[in-house]
């Protein structure tokens, strides 16, 4: 089509070149046919002239308009294949890209399953640290040293608690000796009341936490507190033999029981039930008396 196109433009170059040679040569004719043969001879050739010319003209119309049809032809084809290479070129550019695209998606698939892999194997690896360290029996020893800690704490408690009450009943024994040496009370009833009461209630709860039977010296401390609190009135009184006997094995009885207490609780508890005999003993001496 372009070696077409290359004739035709060159045949309406020649044409044109020939049109105007003869436009040129006509145009010198008529100048010399004027200058030489006078008017009639001058307007045939003027009329000759303008049919040459147009005649030329025409030629190079038609040409000219094959040459546009042509061009046009030729342009559409060149149009369709340049759509087409560039289509080519556009898709392998394409083609291209996506291919780039999912090599580096699979390559960020690859590495994110490698973290995965990883992060899991970390974790893999701290539970079987942690299943190793063996929290459970560890948390199982503390919680036996936090008892065995609690039972120190009750111990050294219980043992404070004796203490106290040894001396309350200490006490106790000092002022009743000193007014049983008189023959009288020689100390005051709310002083020897208040110290009787701590030593009932500092001896019953040592006596309950340690699980032992303590009725008997119970019951001849009550027995003392009737006496010692008596009315002001009935104070001065003199106390007989059998009230005597009774508080002195009163206080002998405590005291011994006081030192058994830690070191023989079977022998506290036998030692109880002979006191509490000893003691329903002598209240009966109190009564007959």
């Amino acid at each position: 089509a372009s070696e077409e196109l290359g004739v035709r433009v060159a045949r309406v170059e020649a044409a044109t070149r020939t049109a105007a040679d003869q436009l040129k040569a006509n145009s010198a004719a008529a100048g010399q046919w004027s200058s030489q043969g006078g008017h009639s001879t001058g307007a045939s050739s003027v009329a000759s002239l303008e049919d040459t010319r147009a005649s030329r003209g025409q030629e190079v119309a038609h040409l000219v308009g094959e040459m546009e049809g042509d061009l046009r032809v030729e342009l559409s084809s060149r149009l369709r294949s340049l759509a087409a290479e560039l289509r080519g070129e556009i898709m392998a550019d394409v083609s291209e890209k996506v291919a780039g695209a999912e090599a580096r998606a699979s390559a960020i698939e690859v590495s994110l399953l490698k973290e995965l892999e990883r992060i899991a194997e970390d974790l893999r690896i701290g539970i079987g640290n942690l299943d190793k360290t063996q929290l459970v029996s560890r948390v199982g020893v503390l919680e036996e040293q936090s008892r065995r800690s609690s039972l120190v704490l009750s111990t050294l408690q219980e043992e404070r608690q004796r203490q106290k009450a040894s001396s309350a009943i200490e006490a106790i024994e000092a002022d009743l000796r000193s007014a049983l040496s008189v023959g009288k009370h020689g100390v005051s009833v709310a002083t020897l009341s208040e110290r009787a009461g701590d030593a009932m209630s500092s001896g019953s709860l040592a006596s309950a936490e340690k699980g032992r039977d303590s009725t008997g010296s119970a019951e001849v401390l009550s027995d003392v507190l009737q006496i010692v609190n008596q009315p002001p009135d009935q104070s001065k009184l003199f106390i007989s033999s059998g009230i005597r006997e009774r508080l002195t094995g009163l206080v002998s009885a405590l005291s011994w029981t006081l030192g058994q207490a830690g070191s023989n609780p079977d022998g506290s508890e036998n030692q109880d039930g002979t006191e509490s005999g000893s003691g329903s003993g002598g209240a009966g001496g109190g009564n007959s008396t």
